[in-house]
């Protein structure tokens, strides 16, 4: 498979700059002819094919936008001011979609607020006065949506950060009510949450409260009293012997 990155040493702020842009590129071909969607192939992610497709579409901007904030040129940024706008309009037929609870779409919403935080002059100003109200509106929807307890909050301040420093309607206290949450969070157990295994010490402390409940014997064989390296595999162990149910 071609590598991009082959022969950029990666020394340099311009190596980086070269990079982002050389990871960018071969996307271009796939995007739809509205800007608003990049389908690069089938994928076997739990969510359906258009909130995949707004992925491909949202997923470079983590790289172009530091590109664009540090200075370094892009040479397609029209493509993605198209893209904000088709996919924002419910009347266009690459409208992204509404999101529901604990949607894909949310996700992909951070990339586009932490844009109008860094680069509006780029991404937000050029666009028309109805793309700025579509987008808003598209944007905004992740105040009224369920989210999962954990690193998924984030999303919801970056959108709102982006929206409040373009000067348009937000909500500054799911703002805050993210952050005091998000504090909360011991750092070890917002690593397994991310890396989506849960939260794993939180597991091990249920195990020892329903200690009585379960008797010696049964948590012995969930393995409560045994070292594991990895956490991953006392999970395997908890499902193997049906106990984790009970926690």
């Amino acid at each position: 498979m071609f590598n991009p990155l082959a022969d950029n040493e990666l020394r340099t702020r311009s190596d980086v700059q070269a990079a982002v842009r050389a990871l960018a590129a071969p996307l271009k071909p796939y995007f739809s002819p509205g800007g608003a969607r990049v389908r690069i192939g089938s994928t076997a992610a739990h969510f359906d094919q258009h909130a995949a497709e707004l992925e491909g579409f949202a997923r470079p901007l983590w790289g172009l936008v530091p590109l664009a904030a540090g200075g370094g040129d892009f040479a397609d940024w029209d493509l993605y001011r198209r893209g904000l706008t088709n996919g924002s309009n419910p009347h266009s037929p690459e409208y992204w979609g509404e999101p529901g609870d604990r949607d894909q779409r949310l996700v992909e919403m951070a990339a586009i607020g932490l844009a109008l935080t860094l680069v509006p002059e780029v991404v937000w100003e050029p666009l028309t006065a109805e793309a700025r109200e579509h987008l808003t509106a598209w944007l905004r929807a992740i105040n009224r949506r369920a989210m999962p307890d954990n690193n998924w909050l984030f999303f919801r301040v970056l959108v709102n950060l982006g929206l409040a420093h373009v000067g348009v309607e937000h909500d500054e206290l799911a703002l805050h009510a993210a952050l005091d949450r998000l504090e909360e969070f011991h750092p070890e157990r917002m690593a397994q949450r991310i890396m989506g295994q849960g939260d794993l010490a939180g597991l091990i402390e249920k195990v020892g409260r329903v200690q009585q409940e379960l008797g010696q014997e049964e948590l012995e064989r969930a393995g409560a009293y045994r070292v594991y390296q990895d956490p991953a595999d006392l999970l395997r162990h908890l499902d193997e012997v049906g106990v984790r149910a009970a926690v």
